[in-house]
């Protein structure tokens, strides 16, 4: 499995002021990669180099644009050289970890990753690519605590990146509960699919159950939540039911700001000749 995250193959650092020689090559090779060159923009870091065997931040580049290429174990080998110079260098760490992460180095990726996170703890990319390394030595437990964001005491929301960690060896079968007749006391499909979870548990089966975020009008009309009922239900079913992550009232606040605006346009002379009659979008 491939993982690319831009913003850390991308991780270009400043030419420092100096060698006139290296000024040029080091434009020479941000403007080949601007035209799409990464091979050109290699061969003038590799260049560059040879100049100037001690400048740090050249292997760094060197080693994004290998990677770039696919070039894992060219990349991996520069990258080292620029850390025995500078050692503090978090880009090239990161760098470092997926390069070796690509050549199934778990271990060495592992010890990249971490370096990184500890000169920078907020590079959430070199945070997930070191979860999926995590998988890949077997510490699940160790994994879920890089990708999981906890809401309080009870939720935590999963970051994207652990679904592409095992898109690649899926294990599971899905069973879905596309649609019911609700019984008189209440059992329809989200009552079943909790039940149905704690029974595939309750047999020795590792299951578990997705159902759609609540809405808050079914909530408080007649339907009632969406939480189940009875002992097929998920708890806390009030903080699930009014607020749960705060995603769908993020969701509300932006559409109501949006039509405060819309309202305000009418109410000062409409110079977009909005014509009221014919506005669907109503506040949530």
């Amino acid at each position: 499995m491939t993982l690319c995250f831009p913003s850390l193959l991308n991780a270009q650092t400043e030419a420092p002021a100096g060698d006139a020689r290296v000024q040029k090559l080091y434009g020479e090779a941000k403007a080949a990669e601007g035209r799409g060159d990464l091979a050109g923009a290699a061969a003038n870091y590799e260049s560059l180099l040879q100049i100037a065997p001690r400048l740090a931040p050249a292997y760094n580049n060197l080693g994004s644009l290998y990677l770039r290429q696919r070039e894992y174990k060219k990349a991996a080998a520069v990258l080292e050289k620029g850390l025995k110079i500078d050692p503090k260098m978090s880009s090239a760490s990161a760098l470092l970890g997926m390069a070796l992460y690509e050549m199934a180095d778990y271990t060495g990726a592992e010890r990249s990753l971490e370096s990184a996170l500890r000169a920078n703890p907020k590079d959430n990319n070199a945070e997930l690519f070191l979860a999926n390394d995590l998988i890949k030595l077997g510490e699940f437990q160790r994994a879920a605590d890089h990708h999981v964001v906890p809401y309080g005491r009870h939720a935590v929301k999963v970051d994207l990146a652990a679904l592409e960690a095992r898109r690649a060896d899926p294990s599971g079968k899905l069973v879905v509960v596309s649609s019911i007749t609700p019984t008189p006391p209440g059992d329809g499909k989200t009552t079943v699919t909790i039940g149905l979870g704690q029974g595939l548990t309750r047999i020795g089966r590792r299951a578990v159950i997705a159902l759609r975020e609540p809405s808050i009008g079914p909530c408080f009309g007649v339907k009632g939540g969406g939480t189940g009922g009875g002992r097929s239900q998920v708890v806390p079913a009030d903080v699930i039911n009014l607020h749960f992550t705060g995603d769908i009232h993020a969701v509300e606040s932006a559409h109501n700001l949006l039509t405060a605006c819309l309202d305000n346009h009418l109410f000062h002379d409409n110079e977009l000749r909005i014509d009221p009659r014919q506005i669907l979008f109503r506040r949530a």
